[in-house]
């Protein structure tokens, strides 16, 4: 017989940490931070799309976990793993969409939709597809980018790189996500980056889609500045380029 208990303990920072134990009378008892022991639930759930279990988690989640631990611990952590098991190929586009979906309404629930979550919030962050008019792999990004708290610009499908540095420089735009479905799109991003340079050069660019999977190497030919494999990376790589770089 097993039983699960809440303890409190405190970590090398002096803050209390709630975490559950799992107490087995033939085993050591185990025991996990309170975000960690709703994490393979919760995904579980979200895959299944069952909403009503994603929300019951959250509300629980929530009698001892603020918010934005509840974004940093439980929402970016699925988010990464849900994009990183479409890469390998074990769940579908779909499924990436409808986390973000899911966790993009949790999210709102939490905070508000006009809430600003993220530090230095005012470095904006867009999202647009160059040439191309697929639109799935975008607004999975999306879902993705919002649900781990940053405000995001969709700038549409169908972009040339005249209209994107139009864009740029109407909405003041600091980091840049470009996605493309054909190689000679793909490589034609060069010119973007060429105007980016000359028009905003403190723009950063981050790439992806199918040809940058396909060449590691691709990306850094183009001039971008980072590459995304999945929506996972793009939530990554947003929080690394918003920690590291000192805009004013």
């Amino acid at each position: 017989m097993r039983s699960t208990n809440g303890i409190k303990i405190v970590d090398e920072n002096g803050s209390q940490i709630e975490r559950r134990c799992t107490k087995d009378p033939f085993r050591s008892p185990t025991c996990q931070t309170t975000t960690q022991f709703f994490l393979g639930d919760l995904e579980q759930a979200i895959l299944n799309i069952d909403r009503l279990a994603v929300d019951r988690i959250f509300a629980e989640a929530r009698r001892s976990i603020p918010p934005l631990k509840i974004i940093d611990g439980m929402v970016v952590p699925v988010l990464e793993n849900i994009g990183n098991k479409w890469y390998v190929g074990e769940v579908a586009l779909s499924q990436v969409y409808m986390a973000g979906r899911i966790l993009e309404r949790i999210v709102d629930n939490l905070f508000g939709t006009e809430t600003s979550l993220k530090a230095n919030q005012q470095q904006r962050v867009a999202i647009g597809v160059f040439r191309d008019y697929h639109v799935l792999g975008k607004k999975s990004v999306i879902s993705f980018l919002r649900a781990g708290g940053h405000q995001i610009t969709d700038l549409g499908n169908g972009l040339g790189a005249d209209e994107i540095v139009h864009h740029v420089k109407t909405y003041g735009i600091k980091i840049l996500f470009l996605s493309v479905l054909m190689l000679h799109s793909a490589l034609a991003i060069k010119s973007v980056k060429t105007a980016l340079m000359r028009e905003s050069p403190e723009t950063l660019l981050v790439v992806g889609g199918a040809p940058f999977r396909f060449d590691d190497h691709l990306w850094q030919e183009v001039g971008a500045d980072a590459m995304g494999r999945s929506a996972g990376d793009a939530l990554t790589i947003a929080d690394r380029l918003i920690r590291s770089t000192p805009w004013e």
